[in-house]
């Protein structure tokens, strides 16, 4: 015990060093050292799952040893690897190839599409695009809302920027309403523009601050993100830039009309208040009042441990629920969950638009 603390001491003082040097640090880390810290996700016997990147056979045997026949998993990597080899981990997935910054475009298509019409000039170069492009429609008229979980795995490190948002706007349209996306990724403590980091026969090229990859996600319409960084030590220092691996999750389902249904939620704490994705404050101890669409959101993963429901007694059938109104009090009244006051009678004063509710 002493001498691993000696030795934990010696790398936190190297580290310090290197950090405030701006000198680079290599850590001795195993070949397969980012995905032992893979963080297992909970997958059910009949989800569909897409895994975009190179992990190993341990951890794809944990999504194959819990989606069934009933299920799908799909990896996409872009370069063949050993993982068609492991019988027992892959035969149940469908293994594809294609790019890390189009996850709709797949090799073998591509393929088919050169060989049925080579290029040979201009007008088939342009027929060409248009079929590229009609192929990605389909691709995702037919993957629209059909994942449960897409796990981004170190892919967007080994993209640049710009493409980001294309890729999570993809990850947002495949996945289900309620669907969970996973980033493993490296992220950086301060500026790394021009950093780049060699892994296996991948390089990493970019790598987001903690807030920026937040904000990415914001973007394309997330919600419930949380951060998870792994390790001890920085997997690298590159002239004093720490670069981190994380796991980001983020969850969809967020969108969509406001109704009243008079229902509640109490935050529990620990903090004084907290305030979601779409603004809504919630303070501790506090009945707060809340649409349908975010008193189910609230009731599932990641907020399942941090509310108290309170469902109003008098059950209005969504078909028949009125708009939740701008003007309502953000504290709910035990008249309102009690039954006491109509729900009914107030949505007929509501002032939120017909067609959306957003100021829920």
């Amino acid at each position: 015990m002493y001498i691993k603390e000696r030795r934990h001491k010696m790398s936190d003082l190297v580290l310090k060093m290197a950090s405030k040097s701006g000198s680079d640090l290599t850590f001795n880390h195993s070949s397969d050292y980012l995905m032992q810290l893979d963080q297992p996700v909970e997958y059910a016997a009949n989800d569909k799952v897409y895994i975009v990147g190179s992990p190993n056979n341990e951890s794809i045997s944990r999504v194959t040893n819990t989606v069934k026949e009933s299920g799908e998993v799909w990896i996409l990597q872009e370069y063949v690897s050993n993982l068609e080899s492991e019988e027992s981990s892959t035969q149940k997935c469908h293994i594809t190839y294609g790019v890390y910054d189009n996850l709709l475009l797949h090799y073998e298509n591509v393929q088919k599409m050169l060989r049925e019409r080579p290029l040979t000039d201009m007008e088939s170069y342009h027929m060409f695009q248009e079929n590229i492009k009609q192929y990605e429609e389909e691709k995702l008229q037919h993957w629209n809302e059909y994942f449960d979980h897409i796990i981004l795995h170190y892919t967007l490190n080994q993209i640049d920027k710009y493409q980001y948002d294309q890729v999570l706007e993809q990850c947002f349209k495949m996945l289900k309403k309620h669907g969970k996306l996973v980033v493993n990724l490296l992220l950086a403590d301060e500026d790394s523009d021009g950093i780049k980091v060699n892994k296996a026969s991948e390089e990493l090229r970019t790598f987001p601050l903690e807030k920026e990859i937040m904000n990415y996600l914001i973007k394309q319409g997330f919600h419930g993100m949380k951060l998870d960084r792994k390790g001890s030590y920085p997997y690298l220092v590159v002239g004093g830039v720490e670069l981190w691996p994380f796991t980001v999750e983020a969850s969809k389902g967020k969108q969509g009309i406001c109704l009243e249904q008079g229902h509640a939620v109490i935050y529990k704490g620990p903090f004084s208040e907290v305030k979601d994705d779409d603004g809504h404050v919630y303070l501790r101890g506090e009945r707060m009042a809340v649409c349908a669409k975010t008193y189910d959101l609230l009731r599932k993963s990641p907020y399942t441990n941090s509310f108290i429901y309170l469902a109003c007694y008098e059950d209005i059938p969504i078909e028949e629920a009125p708009l939740f109104d701008c003007n309502t009090p953000l504290i709910r009244h035990p008249h309102v969950t009690k039954g006491k006051e109509s729900i009914l009678k107030k949505g007929q004063e509501a002032e939120c638009s017909t067609t959306t509710s957003d100021c829920c």
